[in-house]
């Protein structure tokens, strides 16, 4: 009797995506298989160590005394003027994990989800090396430069796909079963648009340094939960970029275009869903790495809670196979008749 092929969707959510590692090793203990993964963000790093046989190598790392200070040690002045930091060391630290792995050689079936800042397009990231593509997927707007994947520039997926159930979907899922463990999206208010309009008439009119640019960026950050993607009303609140793939205004008025694209798909992941699960950890800090293992317990116990849900539905979907063979078998000895 063949059985119904599984497929995850893992949110981003910085340091919470440890839940993510609590639903996983359930799945393992109660020998619920996994077929596939597509993730977006820090989701990526925890599905990227799962499909390579290094999760309980991360989780060591992780709860092992790894600290804020350790995270900003891995962040390094950016070379472009598209981001405050580059990601280099992180896809140097992200390479212990995946072992200088492909896609194409690790199972679960994986896959990444970025944005292409230059089209607001999404990119699904399924060949290639696992490291860069986590560095891709991570890669947040504003605080990090776009990473470069052949001729595109890439942000984190999260922008245009919080939870790709979608992209499991379609890489071949019977059943997907979607984790989501971010904030609740908001929308701007009109102090926080017309703080970030300045940014673009300061950049785009007196060419401000860059080095004072980054001033007032900090300064916009302690406005706006940066890491909480945004929702807007109107495109046009907002003045045109520049035209320069790699400058600071490129990258803000393409995020802005594609919040806007994403505005009226936020939800379109429990179209897709079969189960969705709702690890209690939004109330965490992003970097607060003294909650990891209780994040890592509310993952466990959300799974653990769906697994009776997720035993029907593996029951029902053999069921029905089974008739539907039996059906077929029925109609091709009545046609030999």
């Amino acid at each position: 009797m063949s059985r119904p092929k599984i497929g995850l969707a893992l949110s981003g959510a910085s340091g919470r995506a440890i839940a993510h590692a609590g639903v996983l090793d359930v799945f393992e203990e109660q020998g619920i298989p996994v077929d596939y993964i597509a993730a977006c963000s820090s989701g990526a790093i925890i599905a990227a160590a799962y499909s390579c046989g290094t999760l309980r190598q991360l989780k060591a790392t992780l709860f092992g005394g790894f600290n804020r200070m350790e995270l900003l040690g891995l962040f390094e002045a950016a070379e472009t003027t598209g981001g405050l930091f580059s990601l280099n060391k992180v896809e140097e630290r992200m390479k212990s994990f995946t072992h200088g792995l492909r896609f194409e050689e690790v199972r679960p079936h994986l896959a990444m989800v970025c944005v292409d800042i230059a089209t607001a397009e999404q990119v699904v990231i399924s060949m290639g090396d696992i490291a860069k593509g986590i560095v891709a997927s991570c890669s947040v707007p504003f605080i990090f430069e776009p990473a470069r994947w052949g001729n595109r520039q890439l942000v984190d997926g999260g922008l245009l796909n919080l939870v790709p159930a979608d992209v499991v979907r379609d890489m071949g899922a019977d059943i997907v079963i979607s984790v989501e463990i971010a904030a609740a999206k908001y929308i701007l208010s009109n102090t926080e648009i017309r703080l970030l309009q300045t940014l673009v008439i300061i950049l785009q009119s007196i060419g401000l340094p860059y080095r004072y640019a980054k001033k007032f960026i900090q300064f916009i950050k302690s406005k706006l939960k940066i890491g909480d993607f945004v929702q807007i009303y109107s495109q046009s609140d907002f003045l045109p970029g520049s035209g320069h793939d790699e400058s600071m205004v490129s990258v803000i008025t393409k995020v802005l275009e594609v919040r806007f694209k994403a505005f009226g798909l936020k939800n379109d992941y429990k179209i897709y869903s079969d189960i969705i699960l709702t690890p209690k950890v939004k109330h965490f800090g992003r970097t607060e790495f003294n909650t990891l293992r209780r994040a890592y317990v509310e993952g466990r116990q959300s799974a653990q809670s769906a697994i009776p849900q997720i035993l029907k539905l593996i029951e029902q979907y053999e069921v029905n196979a089974s008739a539907a063979a039996k059906s077929k078998n029925q109609l091709l000895t009545e046609s030999l008749k």
